[in-house]
């Protein structure tokens, strides 16, 4: 693990708008927790029953003549890939779509009483604070383009975006003003966003989080400040001298954060999705950086982008 410290957490003082970012993080994560807990519904026996037709969903669409080995699937696959496709399947919005509708063999009681469970689950998830605030890769309302920004799917998630949200916002506050910093915040994340709209498959999960901004704001700092160096702090074990400080170029913050988002960018599967929006960091990183781009050309600065090595100049 290596993480870029810059210089560290600022005051309100010296970064105002910063920590009132943070507290709005926190304001709107508490004003948005989900009580209705949809997931504690899915127990292992409902997982498994929607896994088993969603074979058969899967059958149907494909148009499989042999029939008999749809039926044989469930018992040629164990109960824990059957909760495994079952949980893919309520993240098939087709399939949930259409779930009223299939013609499923097999008890027809126990088909009708998950047919009945799947409208009483998306009678819970309709009620979500995410379905009204999260943002989607289909049908968005406007207000939905700002409000992901400031949402967040648990506590942890919450707490690491804060954590690189003040680390980076606090010091580009100082450099470029409040603002434009607020500027920088929104924008990106209005970029990741779009990003995740054309390249995002995320299914029936609403996407939340600032990452999409944090990345935005990780980038601009990143190519504002490709002339200096500043701190990192890496671990590898608890082992003395496998941990500590070391000073490297600033623009090495773009392949340590972004390269594994794309790589799993790369590699995802489309119809399955994912629970990181990898789309909308790259998007985020992408308008961040060209957004300082244009800041320094706007400034005057003839090289956008020169590395540490032609400069040597350090972050005070």
């Amino acid at each position: 693990m290596i993480v870029p410290w810059l210089r560290g957490f600022s005051s309100f003082s010296q970064a105002p708008l910063a920590w009132t970012l943070v507290a709005t993080n926190i304001f709107f994560y508490f004003l948005t927790l989900d009580p209705s807990a949809v997931e504690r519904n899915l127990k292992g026996e409902f997982l498994k029953e929607t896994g088993f037709f969603y074979q058969q969903y899967l059958s149907q669409k494909l148009k499989a003549s042999d029939t008999q080995t749809t039926q044989m699937s469930k018992f040629e696959k164990s109960p824990q890939e059957l909760i495994m496709q079952g949980g893919l399947a309520l993240k098939d919005p087709q399939f949930i779509a259409t779930a009223q509708s299939l013609s499923l063999f097999g008890d027809q009681l126990a088909i009708k009483e998950w047919k009945i469970k799947i409208q009483e689950l998306q009678a819970l998830r309709h009620q979500r604070p995410v379905e009204k605030f999260g943002f989607r890769d289909q049908e968005n309302s406007r207000l939905s383009w700002l409000t992901y920004q400031f949402m967040h799917a648990n506590f942890y998630h919450l707490l690491g975006n804060l954590f690189l949200l003040l680390l980076v916002a606090g010091v580009l506050e100082q450099k470029v003003g409040s603002l434009l910093l607020i500027f920088i915040y929104l924008s990106t994340g209005l970029g990741g966003a779009l990003f995740y709209k054309w390249f995002g498959h995320s299914g029936l999960i609403p996407m939340v989080g600032a990452s999409g901004s944090i990345s935005g704001l990780i980038a601009f700092y990143s190519l504002l400040e490709s002339k200096k160096r500043v701190s990192f702090f890496y671990f590898l074990s608890p082992v003395q001298g496998y941990y500590g400080w070391i000073y490297l170029p600033t623009l090495l913050i773009l392949p340590f954060s972004f390269l594994p988002d794309l790589a799993s960018f790369l590699v995802q599967d489309p119809r399955l999705g994912s629970t990181l929006a990898h789309s909308a960091h790259l998007g985020g990183a992408l308008f961040g950086a060209l957004l300082a781009l244009a800041f320094k050309f706007l400034r005057g600065e003839q090289n956008l982008v020169v590395p540490y090595f032609l400069s040597h100049t350090e972050d005070p």
